[in-house]
């Protein structure tokens, strides 16, 4: 007997998009959860897929493609962004994290994961 929201094995379910740009390469990370998952765009929008709620970004840059990726907070409860300087910024919940490198002004930083 299996769980009764897992997929068949060998189907995967299908999510449609919240953040969509055609012709735009502006998304910048994507992460999944159980019950969905999350893009972020380059300035910060946090845009959820599936059934994932929705989370309110701490920081967000109109017109600035400064954002790089985001990955989901221990324990399920909110996320993270990651600006090019390597500053983690915390959404939904999510509790602050000290950043063990950061590099202001010189963007470098490419993605981030979080671990159990």
């Amino acid at each position: 007997m299996g769980d009764a929201s897992l997929p068949e094995a060998g189907k995967v379910p299908y999510y449609a998009p919240s953040g969509y740009w055609p012709g735009w390469t502006i998304a910048r990370g994507i992460v999944a959860t159980a019950n969905g998952g999350y893009t972020v765009d380059g300035f910060g929008g946090i845009h959820p897929f599936g059934n994932a709620p929705a989370i309110t970004p701490t920081g967000y840059w109109p017109n600035w493609d400064i954002v790089r990726g985001i990955a989901v907070a221990s324990g399920g409860t909110g996320a993270y962004t990651l600006d090019g300087f390597g500053g983690v910024h915390p959404a939904g919940g999510a509790p602050s994290l000290s950043v063990s490198g950061c590099w202001p002004n010189w963007d470098i930083a490419i993605d981030l994961v979080t671990a159990p």
